[in-house]
């Protein structure tokens, strides 16, 4: 079986909308794909890497994050849970 992700409400197929789709967490700064459903809009985010591409305590994280916003958009920022 080799199906793209599925919503379990709308029971259709998910569709990669952006590639590299930044997220912020507390370990770092990720790419993943974002991926939304045509029916019903749900948007998940899959396909992380191993690691960060940065860690927040290097000196260049927020200006990596500032470029990537200025180029990009803002990136999902994770609430602790």
């Amino acid at each position: 079986m080799n199906h793209l992700p599925v919503c379990a409400t709308c029971k259709r197929e998910l569709r990669c909308k952006k590639n590299s789709y930044a997220v912020i967490d507390g370990s770092g700064l990720w790419h993943g794909d974002l991926w939304e459903c045509p029916g019903c809009d749900l948007q998940v985010v899959v396909g992380f890497g191993a690691a960060p591409l940065m860690e927040p305590h290097d000196p260049k994280f927020t200006h990596l994050v500032a470029a990537e916003t200025r180029d990009y958009g803002p990136p999902l920022v994770m609430e602790d849970v």
